[in-house]
């Protein structure tokens, strides 16, 4: 049973990002006691819709097998709908002129200055 509120951490780019988004992510998660899930089930990483994180990895604090309901609560707002949707494609259809900008995805990330955040995702 999943138990919120949760830090979603979705892969993008390549192995090095990624290994530094999940340490991020983990350091975030727990100073804001929230559950992890960590979310490489993009075409780069899976061929087959799976989440290749744990298929690599095993970290206590991010069980796998946690399921995303559509209708969460989300931070930024944006992603209300669309967290089964990988982070590059996201990033692509609803701001494409970004794409390339190395501080184009903040529009699509949360700001990890703040710990206050109410919403589940």
């Amino acid at each position: 049973m999943n138990s919120g509120p949760f830090l979603l951490v979705k892969g993008r780019d390549g192995l090095g990002n990624r290994l530094l988004c999940a340490l991020t992510g983990l350091l975030y998660a727990r100073l804001t006691h929230r559950q992890l899930v960590i979310d490489w089930s993009d075409p780069v990483y899976s061929s087959d819709g799976r989440n290749a994180f744990d298929l690599y990895f095993r970290c206590d604090l991010c069980p796998p097998g946690i399921v995303i309901p559509a209708d969460a609560s989300t931070r930024p707002a944006i992603w209300r709908g669309n967290l089964h949707e990988a982070a590059i494609d996201f990033h692509a259809r609803v701001n494409p002129a970004t794409l390339l900008n190395p501080t184009g995805s903040r529009a699509i990330s949360v700001d990890l200055s703040r710990i206050d955040y109410e919403e589940e995702y």
